[in-house]
């Protein structure tokens, strides 16, 4: 069973997903069943978008676990960074 907490982060997932959708930007996310969800957009392997239990999202290098590359991240933050890495911004 989910907690409250784990709950908003997936919504909050599911959410950045559904706004880089909306950009054109393909992208999914991933539910680990260990750790928290995180969002991955299509082509940028190095990167993932982990959403936080209040709404906030990191953008973290995939296999780092030293700091997040961007942190306190709204929904559109986060969204804009990404397709600006992606090339859509």
């Amino acid at each position: 069973m989910m907690t409250p907490a784990e709950k908003a982060q997936l919504l909050a997932g599911y959410a950045l997903h559904m706004e880089l959708a909306d950009r054109g930007i393909a992208c999914g996310v991933d539910n680990r069943p260990d750790d928290a969800p995180c969002v991955r957009v299509a082509g940028i392997t190095a990167l993932e978008a982990v959403p936080l239990a209040d709404g906030r999202f990191e953008l973290w290098q995939v296999g780092s676990s030293l700091a997040p590359l961007a942190a306190d991240l709204s929904l559109d933050e986060a969204a804009a960074l990404l397709a600006t890495i992606e090339g859509r911004a």
